[in-house]
């Protein structure tokens, strides 16, 4: 891993095409910002899910300052409040339940609806980022089909 200490503001692809259309939808065009309105740190994601299933998260994490980035914004914050103001929009799904939805799809479910359409709560999506963390870091123990390290 990178640099633990970056915080960004993670936001999820539909709602973000919901406010799209919603500003398509104005009588005249203006400037919005679009995002959850709130930041995490890398660091503290990844602790909270290892915890989550009882792991220490630096028995199994690396850190390694090749993959730090010279220029990187070390916050990523934004202010959607004009979008919620103006366009009635804001963001319902949040960093954990992305991320659940994300490793849900990654380990195999068929009918996603079932994943973009329902948030999970925070111990859910916690436990299934841990479970796939460990996975892609030892993919023949955990059994991981594909290794994305290596692509054929």
């Amino acid at each position: 891993m990178g640099n633990l200490g970056a915080k960004r503001d993670w936001g999820f692809a539909k709602d973000y095409v919901e406010a799209m259309w919603l500003m398509l939808q104005q009588t005249t065009a203006d400037d919005f910002v679009i995002a959850t309105g709130m930041t995490h740190k890398l660091s503290q994601f990844i602790e909270m899910a290892f915890r989550e299933v009882g792991l220490n998260w630096q028995d199994h994490v690396d850190i390694d300052r090749q993959f730090f980035r010279p220029t990187d914004l070390m916050i990523g914050k934004a202010d959607p409040s004009k979008a919620q103001r103006r366009l009635g929009w804001k963001a319902t799904h949040l960093m954990p339940d992305v991320v659940a939805k994300m490793i849900a799809v990654e380990r195999g479910l068929r009918d996603v609806r079932d994943v973009w359409d329902k948030p999970l709560s925070t111990q859910q999506s916690l436990r299934l980022l841990a479970e796939t963390v460990l996975r892609v870091r030892d993919p023949v123990q955990h059994h991981h089909k594909t290794d994305h390290r290596n692509p054929p």
